[in-house]
């Protein structure tokens, strides 16, 4: 009788058990993240944000010397949003209030000056779809901004604005917001890395399990210790009955807490659209020093835009877009007694490229390139006066965050500007350096 021997089925079974560990331990696939869509959801936010920043840059005109400038400020903030997404409506509304203060100087000339504002804006989005791709939308928004001077002699000058607009579109296409199946990943292989996950999650149920983490952040609480609890019990009830997790040790609930509390902070898109529409509008403003200035009137424009966003793989960001716009105004202004009636019209493109970095839960890196060309015709209709504008504009900028908690959360901001305007009667060169250092803290 011929016996088998042992070896070769141990090699089998090595192979099999190798091989077994390594499908399990596979990176989880960039289409969950490609093709996510989310559940019926309505969150709400309340913010409130502080920053410094500065800036310099440099002006040379024709036949002129270089002007150099340099500026140190502040902003204090708070912002109120609720958003919501069904199969057939995308909106929500946005409250901000912000108070900014500045000080700045500028060379040769030896100007100090500064100044205070408060504004406040809001804004009502409502895109609702006929199908799964055809939408129209209207967007309603609205601001208002009130400026004090302070200096030299500026102890009376001040200045006012104020906008309406209603931005109408149709379009097809829908980009996702795809977070929360980000957040379902880094939870699984976060698991699956401490070994306390039985096996790993197939498509389906990442995408089941992503839908319930999008559905579980609806609930709203003042009290953050009660809305944490609620989560987890969800988000645990979950693994557990499907069997993912048996035995919740602190490796499993450390693990859990930590991945949902930095696991969704920075939001992760995925879709395109194409959309033409038309924004009518009304402004105004007044500015008082020892003149008076002020006007009103009617603008409306129009774009046809295209934007792009592609979660390339599970760290990496790919976002695009390109439009074409034209725009009128019609304004009315009055400078003392010296009345201007002034029509403007405009045609511009524009396009941008941006490289978004993940690299892991609390922290995002972001790199953008951006142009936009304008030619604009004005005339002024008191005078029958026509001046041209002819202006481009590069900017390259760069953006971090970083969270302490999930509540706060510090960023920088630094950008590289260069624009150009061939006017009527003389080429205006500008370059602008500005950066941004911010802390964030938001109630719930």
């Amino acid at each position: 009788m011929n016996k088998r021997k042992p070896i070769p089925h141990l090699l089998l079974s090595g192979l099999l058990l190798c091989a077994a560990m390594n499908s399990f331990a596979q990176e989880y696939s960039v289409n969950l993240l490609k093709n996510y869509t989310l559940p019926d959801i309505n969150r709400k936010a309340l913010e409130l944000e502080f920053n410094s920043n500065g800036a310099f840059q440099g002006n040379k005109y024709e036949d002129s010397e270089t002007v150099s400038s340099t500026q140190v400020a502040g902003k204090v903030g708070a912002a109120y949003s609720q958003y919501k997404n069904t199969r057939k409506f995308i909106g929500g509304q946005t409250f901000k209030f912000n108070f900014d203060g500045t000080y700045a100087s500028e060379k040769p000339a030896d100007v100090e000056a500064g100044y205070w504002t408060p504004s406040a804006t809001y804004t009502h989005s409502n895109r609702f779809y006929k199908d799964k791709l055809l939408f129209w939308e209207v967007n309603p928004t609205a601001s208002a901004k009130y400026r004090r001077d302070f200096g030299d002699d500026l102890s009376n000058t001040y200045s006012q604005s104020w906008t309406i607009g209603v931005p109408l579109a149709i379009g097809k296409g829908r980009i996702e917001n795809v977070t929360d199946m980000r957040q379902a990943i880094y939870i699984a292989q976060a698991l699956a890395d401490k070994g306390v996950l039985t096996t790993r999650i197939a498509d389906g149920k990442m995408t089941e399990f992503a839908q319930l983490i999008s559905t579980v952040k609806n609930k709203r609480f003042l009290d953050y210790r009660k809305h944490l609890e609620e989560e987890i019990t969800r988000v645990d009830s979950f693994l557990v009955s499907n069997e993912y997790v048996k035995d919740g040790g602190a490796a499993y609930f450390t693990t859990l807490y930590d991945y949902w509390l930095y696991g969704a902070l920075f939001e992760r898109r995925s879709g395109w659209e194409v959309s033409a529409g038309v924004t009518p509008g009304y402004m105004g403003f007044s500015n008082k020093n020892d003149d008076k200035y002020k006007g009103h009137g009617w603008t409306g424009d129009t774009e046809i835009k295209f934007l792009y966003e592609n979660p390339v793989s599970l760290a990496w960001q790919h976002s695009a877009g390109v439009s074409v716009n034209a725009g009128l105004r019609k304004m009315k202004s009055k400078y003392n007694d010296y009345e201007q009636d002034i029509d403007t019209h405009s045609v511009g493109t524009s396009g941008s490229y941006a490289i978004g970095y993940y690299p892991n839960s609390r922290t995002n890196l972001n790199l953008r390139l951006s142009e936009s060309f304008t030619w604009a015709k004005s005339t002024n209709q008191s005078n029958d006066r026509t001046y041209y504008d002819r202006i481009s504009n590069t900017q390259l900028a760069f953006q971090t965050y970083y969270y302490i908690s999930p509540q706060l959360r510090i960023g920088a901001e630094a950008a590289l500007n260069y624009s150009t305007n061939n006017a009527s009667n003389q080429r205006y060169d500008n370059w602008n350096g500005s950066y941004v250092a911010k802390i964030t803290y938001a109630f719930y």
